[in-house]
């Protein structure tokens, strides 16, 4: 098993949040196995570094940035590969090989931080063509590396029923993990020019609705903007390819609220606790 989180720090959190963080899961064999396997990515890091997180974890996690010092990738894998082979300034892919014995299978993983649509003109077309990018680069790779097995994660600064997340020819993303094994891809136009886009399956869906102790509709809290009433935004998500389905853990992907005796939510208004980060963490376990 393998736990894949991602977390938008939000310039507030410090080292040992992180530190923190990764010992909750790492501890749990419910999500990351009996091995305490894990890949975390992070994002608006602030002051936390390589060098100050390497001294507080220690040598059993390796931690590495990317050359645009966007994202930072903290892991441990007592078995398999992480590569990352390039990187982009609002994605980081990687290559993960895992699997049983000498069989390794090839995954592409991405950690996500794509632009808000914040002060920004046609904001929505915007955002839907950056989300078409972003789709058709994760395709190349998939065909350069011949896999199927594509894990999205991180802060998509978009709802799972944007525009920009379930339009065909933007991210292509589906509510139903039926649809997505039924279905698989979507077509567009005829002979020479029919083009077959694959679809995500976006578990976050199934997060959406109440608020409950065992579950949390949203990893952004925004009650401010008088022209938007979800209040809950569940800006950070998890998009997997159909063949990723069947090993998809159960309860996850999920929002993390708690960090041991941490709570990440403000008592006094519900809602994200903002002195440690306006984000909270999302995590999926694959049973890979």
């Amino acid at each position: 098993m393998l736990a894949i989180a991602y977390w938008n720090l939000g310039k507030r959190a410090v080292v040992q949040h992180v530190v923190d963080l990764i010992h909750e899961v790492t501890s749990s064999r419910t999500l990351s196995g009996p091995n305490g396997d894990i890949v975390l990515g992070l994002t608006e890091t602030a002051k936390i570094n390589v060098p100050t997180l390497e001294r507080a974890l220690g040598t059993d996690f390796t931690v590495t940035a990317s050359a645009y010092k966007k994202f930072i990738c903290v892991h441990r894998l007592k078995s398999g590969q992480l590569v990352s082979a390039f990187e982009e300034e609002k994605a980081w892919p990687f290559l993960l090989r895992r699997g049983a014995g000498q069989t390794l299978e090839t995954h592409c993983l991405w950690f996500v931080h794509r632009p808000s649509k914040l002060g920004h003109f046609n904001s929505t077309s915007n955002s839907t063509l950056d989300a078409a990018n972003l789709r058709q680069r994760v395709e190349f790779r998939e065909s350069e590396y011949a896999t199927d097995k594509s894990v999205l994660i991180g802060d998509f600064n978009a709802d799972p029923y944007s525009e920009s997340m379930v339009a065909a020819e933007a991210l292509n993303s589906v509510m139903c993990r039926n649809i997505a094994i039924r279905m698989k891809y979507r077509t567009k136009g005829n002979g020479r020019y029919k083009k077959i886009i694959p679809m995500f399956y976006n578990a976050m869906w199934s997060a959406l609705g109440d608020q409950t102790d065992t579950q949390q509709p949203g990893s952004y809290y925004n009650g401010g903007d008088l022209s938007d009433s979800a209040i809950w935004h569940a800006l950070d998500q998890v998009l997997i390819r159909p063949s990723l389905i069947p090993v998809l853990n159960t309860g996850t992907p999920k929002f993390l609220t708690r960090i041991g005796s941490t709570s990440l939510l403000s008592p006094q208004a519900n809602a994200v606790d903002t002195s440690i980060s306006d984000h909270l963490p999302v995590l999926v376990t694959l049973k890979i």
